[in-house]
């Protein structure tokens, strides 16, 4: 600030924006569950597109100022990784700011902690019945597609477990996002060095059934 002329920008200023980006991180860390979706479809726009509408696994929009927006793509999903694990069942996380003397605030509870810390070292073994190997068909619900990793999300007894295709491309099961599915596959335990040690099971599928209709849009 010495250093450099903000003119009519303040510290005060400085610190609301960040604040506000940090509480959009949260918002849409809650709205989405997950911290590592970086890429929305069938998005929504208001306010001459300055608002933009992010769906969720539910279906529901979340509108989002591009400004905080682009901020939230930009971080790492261990973001709030190391604040996020100070939160225990009686003590939350809270970033207030006050806007036109009104205080905001957006809390973090024991219930969110998972999604800010990215706690997988420190979670016991994931669904230990399902086995490496083992071929499966578990029903669910299909969260997010990521073309770049070719993965999608799958809300299995309210975890998300990341799922690959035996074969091709995501973009072949795009029409079963956010419906309620049975995923045909098997299981894979191997982490990222190749050994069986991973907590959380991953699903290499050859086959998502939809078990539900997606409702007509006027947007489709």
């Amino acid at each position: 600030m010495a250093e450099r002329d903000f003119e009519n920008i303040g510290l005060k200023d400085i610190f609301s924006k960040a604040l506000q980006g940090i509480q959009w991180v949260i918002r849409i860390g809650k709205h989405l569950g997950d911290l590592t979706i970086k890429e929305f479809s069938n998005v929504k726009f208001k306010e001459n597109n300055e608002l933009i509408g992010i769906q969720n696994s539910g279906g529901e929009f979340l509108y989002v100022p591009k400004n905080f927006l682009d901020f939230y793509v930009k971080t790492t999903p261990k973001f709030l990784s190391k604040i996020s694990e100070l939160v225990e069942e009686e003590r939350a996380l809270s970033i207030g700011v006050y806007q036109d003397g009104q205080l905001i605030e957006e809390t973090v509870t024991r219930k969110d902690r998972i999604i800010f810390t990215q706690e997988d070292e420190d979670e016991d073994v994931l669904f230990p019945e399902l086995e490496h190997g083992q071929n499966v068909v578990l029903q669910g619900e299909v969260t997010r597609g990521n073309e770049m990793s070719n993965t999608i999300g799958f809300r299995y007894q309210e975890h998300i477990l990341t799922c690959y295709p035996q074969s091709g491309s995501i973009v072949q099961f795009k029409p079963s996002l956010f419906l309620k599915c049975r995923i045909h596959g098997s299981i894979t335990r191997l982490d990222e060095k190749g050994y069986l040690n991973s907590k959380r099971p991953k699903i290499i599928f050859n086959h998502i059934e939809p078990i539900e209709n997606k409702e007509p849009s006027l947007f489709n």
